[in-house]
């Protein structure tokens, strides 16, 4: 049986000059799904995006990567 998207728990995990759509597709349309998504960095500051040859938008940091646990995850998102 699927589980429900509502009990997904998942953790992307990237740095300043991610990909803009690589992030922020997966990020809203998992959120529409009702998942639980977390982003982590190496350091609590935001983070921005590249996006087509310029710095993008920024994106709020959950945990710093020293902090997870990845058994509390069903998935895990590494942009390119």
């Amino acid at each position: 049986m699927p589980l429900n998207p509502n009990d997904y728990k998942v953790l992307i995990v990237a740095t300043h000059g991610y990909e803009r759509s690589e992030l922020r597709v997966p990020f809203e349309e998992l959120k529409k799904f009702g998942a639980d998504v977390k982003i982590a960095s190496l350091s609590s500051d935001p983070i921005k995006s590249w996006d087509n040859g310029d710095w993008g938008d920024q994106i709020t940091v959950d945990y710093l990567i020293k902090e997870i646990n990845v058994q509390d995850f069903d998935c895990l998102i590494l942009p390119g």
